[in-house]
């Protein structure tokens, strides 16, 4: 019998997001983002478990990353915003807005703001 050599580079290691038992516990994309980073100078599988992920902001995944659910019960369901009253408007090419009420904001990664007419 021959022996055959297996390269650690060629090992995809699994991180499983969601529910308690879970290597990152939590629903949102902040979970799955932070997934994501621990895997991103390696070969890697995002694995989310059964249940419904809010996806309020964007999910930057990288070349040798998988992102894979656990069947029909994973679901990513996008997060509804919210509206927000602005105190000082910016105009064409500024990039500051002053907002009367910053409830609904939290502190991430960096929040971003979609600005509808």
């Amino acid at each position: 019998m021959g022996c055959k050599i297996v390269l650690s580079s060629n090992i995809k290691k699994i991180i499983k997001v969601g529910d308690a038992g879970a290597d990152i516990e939590g629903f949102d994309s902040d979970s799955i983002q932070l997934a994501v980073d621990a895997l991103r100078k390696t070969n890697g599988i995002v694995l989310l478990n059964e249940g419904t992920f809010l996806i309020h902001g964007p999910v930057r995944l990288a070349d040798n990353i998988t992102m894979q659910g656990s069947g029909a019960k994973t679901v990513l369901r996008k997060s509804d915003g919210f509206k927000l009253k602005l105190i000082v408007d910016a105009d064409f090419g500024e990039m500051k807005v002053t907002v009367k009420d910053t409830t609904g904001f939290r502190k991430t990664k960096g929040d971003q703001l979609c600005i509808r007419y």
